[in-house]
């Protein structure tokens, strides 16, 4: 991504993978917001975790008795996941998982094959890991399209 007489501009390869273009973006930003809230006791809380917090105790959300201290924590647990989310460095690595796969060639000489495992039970980690990841990815995409209006100190 570039800034082209004042517009924005994505090249192919920006838009071939979020992760590669928005993500950093989107990282550099929440992690800037964390970092500049998460020790002001003077800092707004939007209304958002206010009602939320306020269903939590089970009271009105426009009425003194909120714990805005707790509504405030719970922006910064969202803003924790979100960190976790958009940084691409914790999606697990295959190469720490201790098998690898070898494709083995059909009649035709081709690799469209079978794929052999050389340890099912490492192999079997790796994908639950990875299930667990993209799991905790969608739901902080979620989490992200509910939370954008509030992405702003």
């Amino acid at each position: 991504m570039r800034k082209v007489k004042g517009q924005w501009v994505a090249s192919n390869k920006d838009v071939m993978w979020t992760g590669n273009s928005l993500s950093p973006i989107i990282l550099a930003h929440i992690t800037k917001l964390y970092e500049s809230i998460k020790d002001h006791d003077c800092v707004g809380v939007p209304m958002r975790y206010v009602e939320k917090q306020a269903w939590i105790q089970g009271v009105d959300a426009y009425g003194e008795e909120v714990d805005v201290d707790a509504a405030h924590k719970l922006r910064l647990a969202d803003l924790e996941e979100l960190m976790f989310v958009f940084n691409t460095d914790n999606e697990p690595d295959i190469s720490d998982y201790d098998f690898h796969c070898e494709f083995v060639p059909n009649e035709e000489g081709g690799l469209v094959g079978k794929i052999e495992v050389s340890n099912l039970e490492e192999s079997d980690r790796y994908t639950k890991d990875m299930r667990e990841y993209e799991d905790r990815i969608e739901k902080g995409y979620a989490l992200f399209g509910q939370v954008y209006r509030e992405l702003d100190w």
